[in-house]
């Protein structure tokens, strides 16, 4: 059973050392969502092949030199 949004952020915070800062906290919780849309995206079937990120990564590269 996934854990609820409030046991996240409390769990969240007592892994955070006592003198974060709220950009610390911040960070955690983008990372937090970042990660969860990732994994959710990786069920739904919405995955890029390595090889062809990693092209479309080098011909972005290659546009912007």
């Amino acid at each position: 059973m996934e854990a609820s949004l409030k046991a996240r952020a409390h769990q969240l915070l007592d892994e955070l050392p006592e003198d974060a800062s709220i950009e610390d906290l911040m960070h955690e919780l983008y990372e937090l969502r970042t990660v969860e849309q990732g994994l959710a995206a990786s069920k739904a079937g919405r995955l890029t092949p390595h090889e062809e990120a990693k092209e479309q990564v080098l011909a972005r590269l290659r546009k912007s030199a």
